[in-house]
């Protein structure tokens, strides 16, 4: 038995799904982190003033973590659609 190569589109694919795993372990990384602080130096999270205190520090940090993520997949995306443009510009030529 042959082993098939793995074709662009299987790894943009698992670097897709690679991506999105990314960014839901980054949102519950943030919520592990703040949940403790928060409850240990204000009380439980359950009380209005710091429910808003936990949803600020856990979606602050998340948006922290979470744009080095989307400005890697940006620069990959627009690498792939660059390649396509300058392979569409050489098929027409």
């Amino acid at each position: 038995m042959s082993k098939k190569p793995k074709t662009k589109g299987s790894r943009t694919i698992l670097w897709w799904v690679m991506w999105i795993v990314m960014t839901i372990v980054s949102f519950f990384l943030a919520a592990w982190l703040w949940t403790p602080i928060i409850a240990s130096q204000f009380g439980s999270i359950h009380q209005n003033r710091n429910a808003v205190l936990w949803v600020t520090a856990v979606f602050g940090t998340w948006m922290v973590i979470l744009v080095p993520l989307i400005v890697v997949m940006y620069m990959k995306v627009d690498k792939v659609y660059g390649l396509r443009r300058k392979n569409k510009t050489l098929n027409r030529k």
